[in-house]
């Protein structure tokens, strides 16, 4: 849900205090997240929806009515962050 509603992930939070704490750069945080790409948890949303019982479609369908327009952008079928500090990344 922090990703659809604020735009950033845990790895994001973690990457912020490794910065502050001065053990990375920001480039090299950057370079991180770039590294690691889309790590949206497929599987464990699979395995709550099952627990829930409803359907992935319907979780995910959940999901969007959290998206902050904001701050996301819709380009044909895919939604982007705008000003995101990755330029060439591959939005799923």
């Amino acid at each position: 849900m922090k990703w659809h509603k604020f735009g950033f992930t845990r790895l994001y939070d973690n990457l912020s205090l490794e910065i502050r704490n001065g053990r990375i750069t920001r480039a090299q945080a950057i370079e991180m997240v770039r590294a690691r790409g889309d790590e949206t948890p497929h599987e464990d949303i699979a395995k709550l929806s099952d627990f829930l019982q409803i359907p992935v479609s319907e979780f995910l369908a959940i999901c969007e009515t959290f998206r902050n327009t904001d701050i996301w952008s819709r380009e044909g079928s895919v939604w982007t962050l705008r000003d995101f500090l990755i330029p060439d990344w591959q939005w799923a």
